[in-house]
């Protein structure tokens, strides 16, 4: 496989990485989510008891959607840029 089109494959899969990291909330977190409310709902000991656990299952998520928005601007975000560079440097040489 020529490097350049390595790269125009690795950006494409790239850009399909962070469209799943940005939408992580619906084929992720949405799913788990409602399953632990709905254990916690089987388990139902007190009303605070069951606020704090579905507190504490929300906390844990939004720590896990912003962990992911933050890989999307730190990581996928500067790898796709290098690679758009690479691949406009391979057409300056090439044409």
């Amino acid at each position: 496989l020529p490097v350049k089109e390595y790269l125009v494959k690795h950006r494409d899969y790239l850009v399909r990485e962070r469209g799943l990291l940005n939408n992580v909330v619906y084929w992720y977190l949405l799913p788990i989510f409602i399953s632990e409310v709905l254990f916690f709902v089987g388990q139902y000991r007190s009303m605070a008891v069951l606020i704090i656990s579905i507190l504490f299952v929300f906390i844990v998520n939004a720590a896990i959607y912003f962990l992911n928005k933050v890989a999307v601007k730190k990581v996928f975000d500067p790898l796709i840029i290098q690679i758009d560079k690479a691949i406009d440097d391979f057409k300056m040489i090439t044409d």
